[in-house]
């Protein structure tokens, strides 16, 4: 019997560090109900206080009976002792099961009022622009606390999103940069990161795309002045050219008729529907030429072949890539291999795919050249393969002057960790020793900075597509991310 009486002495005293004041009913409550369950109690709770026994009761609901009053002013006991002065006074002379029935109705509707009260300040919490995050963030981690004080917690990641959206546009970087490699913080980590992003974001001032569209906006009026100087010197100034007229004021150049243009004209496009006429598409042309050389004798893979081909043009017929109108131009590059996908010879197979504001710009699925024994040597050989890739379009952009980031290295998303781990290391081990060595410059290109390797989660590699089949959903939403989209859309 000893240690019973000593484990519900230690669990009452989870009663008695926070007496029950009234905004922490909640959690009073269910503090009770743990200590009266390890008692064997609860039903006091639940079950009205029992009415006299008839003198003719039975030896069995007299022990009932007898029971239950004692349990009964055992918990109400325990109910007033853990209650502040003023509740004791309030409820002295009721018993435990109507006590509590008038505290929920009391405090329940209380402590609702208050998370609606808390939620709305928390939600509606926004950081002024050049405003400090500290106090901000500590606000909300306060309003995050106390909705799980009264019964409402927040899960951490949609914790850590409200405060992310509750930052200005400055801070955009940073949430990309924390979405992207997906994070897992907790509110403290995070309020940390957020201080150090403030400093970075102060001390780094106003944007390079500002001031290289302000710089030339003051060259476009420079050239505009000289130009002017120069005509007005030798003849009049001309009048201003017309503006153009829209597309319903126009003749159609094909009926001559105005309101549309030719591309629209339903007479051209029957002429051509009539016509007819052969044209090529590069994307299907070499499938063309390798089932064409079996066309005397055709078997029943070249027939399926055929048929891939034809339900390719006819689902590709309406779609288009579609680039981002963002001011700054943004190179991002996803890779991944698909281990062993050829049976006959073991080969994996490799694809990248590079994203200009998040249009496809560059992308390519070949099979590996070398046979790799492992998953993470797939990996690693295909993103050597796009990290020189990602090296000669940073070139590219940098060269035409119009993206003032170029200069920053450009982030090429990986899904294996190990590829990752070997492509950030220098040194040369003994289980790699295999490896060509023309594949080990990744970790150069990676060491001068023209590539940051990144980690992205698996069911977000956009480059997936390009190594094996996949659901269609999952295929759709990869196609979106490239910038793919149907004319209906």
């Amino acid at each position: 019997m000893a240690p019973t009486a000593s484990n519900t002495f230690n669990l009452r005293s989870i009663l008695e560090k926070e007496k029950l004041s009234g905004t922490n009913f909640i959690d009073w409550y269910r503090n009770l109900r743990i200590v009266l369950k390890q008692e064997k109690k609860e039903y006091v709770l639940e079950l009205p206080y029992p009415d006299d026994l008839p003198e003719n009761a039975t030896a069995t609901q007299k022990r009932e009976y007898e029971k239950h009053t004692n349990d009964a002013v055992d918990v109400s006991c325990l109910m007033l002792a853990t209650m502040s002065s003023e509740l004791q006074k309030q409820y002295e002379n009721a018993d435990a099961h109507n006590m509590i029935e008038v505290l929920r109705g009391m405090f329940e509707n209380q402590a609702r009022s208050e998370r609606y009260n808390i939620s709305k300040s928390l939600f509606a919490c926004r950081l002024a622009e050049n405003g400090s995050v500290s106090p901000h963030v500590i606000k909300m981690i306060g309003y995050i606390e106390n909705l799980e004080k009264l019964g409402a917690a927040l899960h951490p990641d949609l914790a850590t999103d409200v405060i992310l959206q509750s930052l200005p546009a400055s801070y955009e970087p940073f949430i990309l940069n924390f979405q992207m490699n997906s994070l897992e913080k907790t509110l403290a980590e995070l309020h940390g990161m957020l201080k150090t992003a403030e400093a970075s974001i102060k001390k780094s001032g106003p944007s390079q795309v500002n001031l290289v569209q302000k710089d030339s906006k003051k060259r476009k009026r420079k050239t505009k002045a000289k130009a002017t100087d120069q005509i007005s010197s030798t003849k009049p100034k001309p009048a201003a050219a017309p503006k153009p007229k829209p597309a319903g004021s126009d003749p159609c150049f094909h009926c001559k008729k105005p309101g549309h243009w030719k591309r629209n004209c339903k007479l051209y496009l029957e002429e051509l529907k009539k016509k007819g006429g052969d044209t090529s598409s590069s994307d299907v042309a070499y499938a063309l030429s390798a089932v064409s050389r079996y066309q005397s004798n055709p078997g029943e893979a070249h027939w399926g072949a055929n048929k891939n081909i034809l339900k390719y043009l006819r689902r590709t017929m309406g779609m288009f890539l579609v680039y981002g109108g963002e001011e700054e131009l943004v190179v991002n590059g996803y890779t991944d291999a698909s281990f062993q996908t050829d049976k006959d010879d073991s080969r994996s197979q490799s694809g990248y795919v590079f994203c200009l504001n998040g249009g496809a710009v560059s992308w390519k699925s070949s099979k590996q050249d070398t046979v790799a024994d492992s998953t993470t040597e797939a990996e690693y050989l295909a993103a050597s393969e796009a990290a020189k890739e990602a090296v000669w379009i940073r070139k590219f952009v940098s060269e035409l002057g119009v993206v003032p980031s170029a200069s920053s290295p450009m982030n090429l998303y990986c899904d294996n960790s190990g590829a990752i781990a070997q492509a950030k290391e220098p040194r040369a081990h003994q289980k790699n020793k295999h490896v060509l060595r023309r594949y080990h410059l990744i970790r150069d290109i990676v060491a001068r900075g023209d590539v940051k390797i990144c980690k992205v989660h698996t069911d977000s590699n956009i480059a997936d597509p390009l190594t094996k089949p996949l659901s269609q959903p999952k295929h759709e939403a990869h196609m979106r991310y490239m910038g793919i989209r149907y004319l209906h859309d």
